[in-house]
């Protein structure tokens, strides 16, 4: 029988916590498995860059695993700037910084674990998260893993685009890509929850999801859009999936503001290859796209890209920038060969000072003549319709026969569960008339397996 899945707090170093709050703009936490029972674990944070805010920030945190072992936790990345003889994070996206805390650890037995990291203030006046009264509440984001005691390993996906560096504009639709990266080629799906105050404590007065905000299950294209200026706060939680199997959970913690419509509006991208469908590329191949950007004039528009294909494969893709013109080339060979897609996120963002605008383009390829794995149907070889759906579900698995019965669960965005049954037939119907509308997640079980699917109730 495996343990209970035990908690694991990072708790901050003797520091008035209302300046680290003050600047937070988002923070996840990545592990990884080194060995057996071995993990490394680093929170990712990003805050406002200036030079008050490097000097005072905390050079280490101290990490909790969970079974009275305690490390004090260093940054790890960025160069001493000031010669202090600490590291001081590195400037990422113009006017932000990325400060990575990282530690190694051991666990005595094989199990599932939960990282949590927590700070006792949230920003003041974040409009959708208890307002007025957001800095009395806890920031707090955690990271679920299962931990083996054998060969395989597991490790969170890594999140490509930095959270809470870009900002919105009232009236138009705001986009942040993740751009969640699985090294071990599981399946990865999306979803908003309620951002949570401490363990199994989602923070109370909280709006936003569905209304104010969505988010693409399959591509994590997350979509805001609100008239009202000032700050929102948001929690996406990336899940990964093997044979079916829930593997490890992450929540992206972000904060972002929304700025007035008037200030300035974000660049167009044009590319000349076909956006978010999965492209299907053979192995030999030569793949290559180029993207332009536009912008009002006297606008410097700074164009970059991220994905797994540039920095976490041998013989990686290239992308450069001559002007207002990005080219992207990648050579397939057979070690790029994998089950899931990899995801390319093209960023465009102008310098209109503290109105920045930014937009996005999503290209996706999945490589001919992967090994894909027995048995594996991974999140989207379930078809759920209609979806959205008012009254009815069906179901249907296209060339999968799997054996009766199957249980079903629907989960709301906080992880509760609404509603359950068992299917004896495949014509039957599942009824979600009487649920509110939003997204939920229906969870399908057979005796040996387990699958996880997506859907938005009108």
């Amino acid at each position: 029988m495996k343990p209970a899945a035990f908690s694991v707090t990072l708790l901050f170093a003797l520091y008035p916590v209302l300046l680290f709050s003050a600047r937070f703009r988002s923070v996840e936490i990545q592990v990884e498995q080194t060995g057996p029972l071995s993990v490394s674990a680093a929170i990712v944070v990003y805050i406002p860059n200036s030079e008050s805010m490097i000097d005072a920030f905390r050079e280490s945190l101290f990490l909790h695993w969970g079974d009275d072992d305690v490390s004090e936790v260093p940054i790890v990345n960025g160069t001493d700037e000031d010669g202090d003889g600490v590291l001081d994070g590195e400037p990422i996206e113009p006017g932000f910084r990325k400060y990575v805390y990282a530690g190694e650890h051991i666990y005595s037995q094989a199990g599932r674990y939960v990282l949590s990291v927590e700070n006792p203030n949230r920003l003041p006046g974040i409009l959708n998260l208890n307002f007025p009264n957001s800095v009395s509440i806890p920031v707090y984001t955690e990271t679920e893993i299962e931990v083996f005691a054998n060969s395989t390993r597991n490790s969170t996906p890594v999140l490509l685009e930095p959270g809470g560096v870009d900002q919105a504009h009232s009236g138009l639709n705001y986009l942040h890509l993740p751009n969640a990266y699985d090294h071990d080629d599981d399946s990865i799906a999306y979803q908003l929850i309620v951002p949570l105050q401490g363990p199994d404590d989602p923070i109370p007065n909280y709006f936003g999801i569905g209304d104010l905000a969505t988010i693409d299950s399959e591509k994590g294209i997350f979509n805001f859009s609100n008239a009202q200026e000032g700050m929102y706060g948001f929690a996406i939680q990336i899940n990964s999936y093997r044979n079916g199997v829930l593997q490890d959970r992450m929540i992206r913690d972000i904060t972002f503001f929304n700025r007035p419509i008037n200030a300035n509006s974000p660049p167009t991208i044009s590319v000349d290859t076909p956006l978010e469908i999965i492209q299907e590329v053979n192995i030999g191949d030569t793949v290559r796209f180029q993207c332009t950007v536009a912008d009002s004039p006297g606008q410097t528009i700074r164009l970059s890209a991220t994905s797994g294909l540039f920095s976490y494969i041998d013989a990686p893709a290239t992308f450069t920038v001559e002007q207002d013109i990005g080219t992207f080339e990648w050579i397939v060979r057979d070690e790029h060969a994998r089950t899931q897609a990899y995801p390319v996120v093209i960023k465009a963002e102008d310098d209109l000072d503290e109105f920045a605008a930014t937009n996005f383009a999503l290209i996706r390829y999945r490589v001919n003549g992967g090994v894909v794995r027995t048995n594996e149907p991974v999140v989207g070889a379930w078809l759920v319709y209609p979806n959205p759906v008012s009254d009815e579900l069906f179901l249907r698995a296209p060339g999968v026969d799997f054996p009766l019965p199957i249980t079903y669960k629907i989960f709301n965005t906080s992880g509760q569960l609404v509603a359950q049954a068992r299917l004896n037939n495949w014509s039957a119907r599942i009824d979600v008339a009487s649920l509110a509308s939003g997204t939920y997640f229906l969870q399908l079980e057979t005796a040996e397996q387990q699958w996880t699917e997506p859907f938005v109730k009108r």
